[in-house]
């Protein structure tokens, strides 16, 4: 497959043993390392969907894959943590997302609350 992958990079990183082991192994000769990108790309762990999804400035010098630096819900640990700790990839990446969308969520109707909350302010009262 060509390198760098641009999809199915959590099924791929998961699911082919050589990818695996590049993502999982760490030593003072491979160090996987935070490269500043000039353009956000989306990450690979935590999008769900077009809606849904966080851009960012970050990648792996080693599995040339963007993943999120700071920590996050639900487990308070990084994409980047999580992608080069995690065993099984599939089911990270579904409860990142699934968290992502639910947050996402929450923003769209407090948003909407307080639109409608300004919105009835800003009427005229009516006798």
């Amino acid at each position: 497959s060509d390198w760098p992958l641009r999809y199915n990079r959590v099924q791929k990183f998961n699911d082919e043993r050589a990818l695996r082991k590049i993502r999982l192994y760490v030593s003072p000769q491979f160090q996987h390392n935070v490269v500043l990108m000039d353009k956000k790309k989306t990450c690979a762990l935590c999008w769900s969907s077009k809606r849904v999804q966080r851009k960012v400035k970050t990648h792996c010098n080693k599995c040339e894959v963007t993943l999120c630096t700071l920590p996050r819900p639900p487990s308070n640990t990084s994409c980047w943590e999580a992608w080069h700790s995690t065993e099984n990839l599939r089911a990270e990446a579904k409860t990142r997302a699934d968290a992502l969308a639910t947050q996402r969520q929450q923003e769209r109707e407090l948003n909407q609350a307080r639109h409608q909350s300004r919105m009835a302010a800003a009427a005229p009262a009516r006798n």
